[in-house]
């Protein structure tokens, strides 16, 4: 059974039209269906405005899409979200903006309390939570002087690294990277992918990433899903997609990329 299961997904969002026609809605996903089985790693690849952070924010609850299925170990979350409170903390979302997931007014130790009460883990995780904030720390590399710290006193990686932590607080089985290094230098960028890789390895977990970077997608993904325009149009092991891409779209995004030579 798949961790994750996107069945004929459809989003759409108000926008202004003209004057005397008011607001319509502009379609941004439209028939989207893919899943994740356990410990596997998929990429949404897309250029900005595909769509592909309206599937994530769909998939974390953050969204209502218009119509279409979400499933979770097999249990409906959409559209019956009444089950998504039964799951709510095994899925979890890894944003792009580092310095808005943290609260700039709270030192790193109370971020990382408030999101073991947030995410309404068992009492006995929760009633031994020096020991759990350690382990997170322990595994992404943090040293116990940071937590004293407020945002503003990190580095992007570091803030970063403390956003991987909150969610790893919740032991999930589906962690979402919504573009998570591309506020990054390109270094931080790569201990930041790959560390995950190493915590889903270490704690097998499932990974969805988005982004728009075809050679981190190809590098740490298992499969890849193309978005163009709200629809897919390619989907395929990294490996293929890598050498025989099919669609014009994934050419065109390959050869940006320079990892396919442009056809003389």
């Amino acid at each position: 059974m798949p961790v994750l299961e996107v069945k004929n997904l459809h989003c759409s969002f108000k926008v202004q039209a003209q004057r005397l026609l008011g607001k319509q809605r502009k379609k941004i996903i439209e028939g989207v269906s893919f899943s994740i089985h356990r410990a596997d790693t998929v990429g949404i690849l897309g250029e900005s405005g595909s769509g592909k952070s309206t599937i994530a924010r769909c998939i974390a609850g953050l969204l209502l899409p218009d119509n279409g299925h979400i499933f979770f170990n097999g249990l409906n979350i959409f559209p019956d979200t009444d089950n998504r409170k039964k799951i709510k903390r095994k899925i979890q979302m890894l944003f792009q903006n580092h310095t808005a997931s943290l609260n700039p007014r709270m030192p790193v130790k109370q971020s990382l309390l408030e999101a073991l009460n947030y995410q309404e883990v068992s009492s006995q995780i929760r009633g031994n939570n020096g020991t759990r904030i350690q382990e997170v720390l322990d595994s992404t590399g943090l040293s116990p002087d940071i937590l004293k710290r407020y945002p503003r006193q990190l580095s992007g990686g570091q803030r970063q690294r403390v956003a991987l932590a909150r969610s790893l607080l919740a032991r999930p089985e589906l962690l979402i990277l919504d573009e998570p290094t591309s506020a990054l230098d390109i270094l931080t960028q790569v201990q930041i992918l790959r560390l995950i890789k190493k915590l889903q390895e270490e704690k097998g977990f499932s990974l969805l990433y988005i982004t728009h970077d075809v050679a981190s997608a190809l590098e740490i993904c298992d499969r890849i899903i193309v978005l163009y325009r709200g629809k897919i149009v390619e989907e395929a092991e990294s490996s293929r997609l890598m050498n025989e891409p099919r669609h014009p779209y994934t050419k065109r995004l390959l050869n940006a990329s320079g990892l396919l030579e442009p056809a003389k």
